[in-house]
């Protein structure tokens, strides 16, 4: 009798184990969109090299925020896209955000509203992975000849540079002052993939960023626009090799304020 309630015991916890393991793969899968998955458990949304499937999902899940905008909104954010945002983040970097009262900034502070604006209209429902390409200067590190790789191997990282890199940015919490333009996949065009450091940023639940998708001038980029006053600290520093050539990886996490 003891040995038949013991099995009866077993096939009850068992079944509870079972029950709970499919529970909470279901609860990784976007019921929006059969291509995501995430591999978080924290519900992680991340795509790496699937352009089509990050515009997809996207594009979906930011249609309401879409047409929640209004045109100044959506004309602001087109022009951003363009050349605006070399502007608009130069001024608000210089400022550290601070927004000045000069009658020259006035058009520029216009414009920066109007995106405040929009942005604001929307968050991150779930953690999600984005990427961003930058040169050693945007970091605040440059070196004599101005590139991180070798002299005579041009396709490797330069090592002496890399250790370097690693022992000022490991660890460092950085504050983007201007907007923070990241792609929702780390397949790049030509002219961004130039730049030897890619940014890979886990954006936490709960920040304002939108993707512009076809509110841009290039929606082939993916872009994920995060709010001004971003911040975040790196906290792993790699080489990586991509169709033969090696770049400078950083793995950082978003701090919500």
């Amino acid at each position: 009798m003891n040995k038949k309630r013991y099995l009866i015991r077993i096939f009850i916890i068992f079944t509870f184990i079972c029950m709970f393991s499919v529970i909470n793969f279901v609860q990784t899968v976007d019921a929006g969109f059969d291509g995501i998955v995430s591999n978080d458990i924290d519900g992680l949304i991340e795509f790496e090299g699937e352009n089509k499937a990050a515009n997809d999902w996207a594009e979906n899940k930011y249609k309401e925020w879409h047409n929640l905008l209004t045109s100044e909104e959506e004309e602001a954010l087109k022009n951003y896209t363009d050349e605006n945002y070399i502007e608009l983040n130069k001024y608000l970097r210089s400022t550290k955000g601070n927004l000045s009262n000069e009658l020259l900034k006035e058009t520029q502070n216009e414009s920066i509203n109007m995106i405040d604006r929009a942005l604001k209209k929307t968050e991150t429902g779930t953690p999600i992975m984005v990427y961003r390409r930058v040169t050693g200067g945007e970091l605040g590190i440059k070196f004599e000849d101005g590139s991180l790789y070798d002299v005579q191997e041009g396709n490797k990282i330069n090592r002496e540079k890399f250790s370097y890199l690693s022992k000022k940015l490991k660890g460092m919490i950085k504050t983007e002052y201007g907007y923070l333009s990241t792609s929702l996949s780390n397949v790049f065009g030509p002219e961004h993939s130039k730049r030897p450091i890619i940014i890979k940023i886990k954006l936490p639940e709960g920040i304002n960023a939108a993707y512009l998708g076809s509110l841009s001038k290039w929606p082939e980029e993916n872009e994920m626009l995060v709010a001004r006053g971003f911040t975040y600290k790196v906290e792993g520093i790699s080489i990586i090799v991509d169709k033969g050539k090696e770049y400078i990886q950083l793995n950082a996490k978003g701090i919500l304020k």
